[in-house]
């Protein structure tokens, strides 16, 4: 129960059975992966899971992660990233979305600069987890649908799917940092450059956006989530959403001729 004193990690809320590969996916895009699990499993369970990982001393915290107390001994004031996942540790599968929003709704109130990527079950849930200051929402079985019907419909689409969306594979989609010379110049020439360079191909760009108000942020019509997370907020002297809340948006292909600007990073199929 001692406070872990690792910074600029990722912390990893709740527990359900894709915990092994959501780790293997961070230590694969990491470098030197520090991580720290913060849930309600069985000590037993998650044990062996830190044993497994015992090379990059894996770190685990035996408590709720919607609690500020727990979040703290996780250190997530200095955290660089935080993962909720849908949690099924505490049974009540029902209730997970709404503990999603409220530790989402947590962490932004302690670190309001961590990169916060969310897990909810359905896709109603996901403005109000935004509305709570996530950087990512990701609905669980979203796009299910889309793959089953290319399966038939279109060969060949599954599998590049699968191959573009793993990190084991040799030909992923990743995300890179565009080199500050080639702010102001086209797609094309930018496309060029990570052809020759990194052996990557360019499909598109993601532009970070502008800062959002509270207004833009939160429906006129408040349900009670939209008005719970305003008044957190409010109690928490917290104003992030006024000047650090933004709303990422992918362009893809944009055209050879689209000028770059100074807010975008490259999204690549690379090695």
């Amino acid at each position: 129960m001692e406070k872990i004193i690792t910074k600029n990690h990722t912390v990893i809320c709740g527990w359900n059975e894709h915990i092994d590969t959501v780790v293997d996916g961070v230590v694969s895009r990491q470098e030197h992966a520090e991580i720290v699990l913060v849930n309600l499993s069985p000590v037993e369970r998650m044990s062996e899971l830190v044993l497994r990982y015992k090379v990059i001393k894996l770190k685990f915290v035996h408590g709720d992660f919607t609690s500020e107390a727990f979040l703290d001994l996780a250190n997530v004031r200095q955290a660089a990233s935080v993962i909720i996942l849908t949690d099924t540790a505490q049974g009540n599968i029902s209730s997970a979305d709404e503990r999603a929003v409220l530790a989402t709704l947590t962490v932004k109130t302690m670190n309001p600069r961590a990169r916060v990527c969310v897990e909810v079950t359905e896709s109603k849930a996901a403005p109000h987890v935004r509305r709570a200051g996530a950087t990512e929402v990701v609905v669980h079985g979203e796009h299910d649908p889309y793959l089953i019907t290319s399966a038939v419909m279109a060969e060949g689409i599954v599998l590049a799917a699968r191959q573009l969306l793993s990190y084991k594979e040799k030909g992923s989609l990743q995300q890179r940092m565009i080199p500050g010379e080639y702010t102001g110049k086209k797609f094309k020439e930018l496309s060029e450059y990570f052809r020759e360079k990194q052996s990557a191909i360019l499909i598109g760009l993601c532009c970070m956006g502008k800062a959002l108000a509270v207004e833009d942020v939160l429906s006129s019509d408040y349900s009670l989530i939209d008005e719970f997370i305003e008044r957190k907020f409010k109690e928490a002297g917290k104003e992030y959403l006024s000047s650090q809340f933004e709303v990422p948006q992918a362009n893809l292909n944009p055209g050879d001729d689209y000028v770059i600007k100074q807010n975008e990073v490259a999204i690549v199929v690379g090695k």
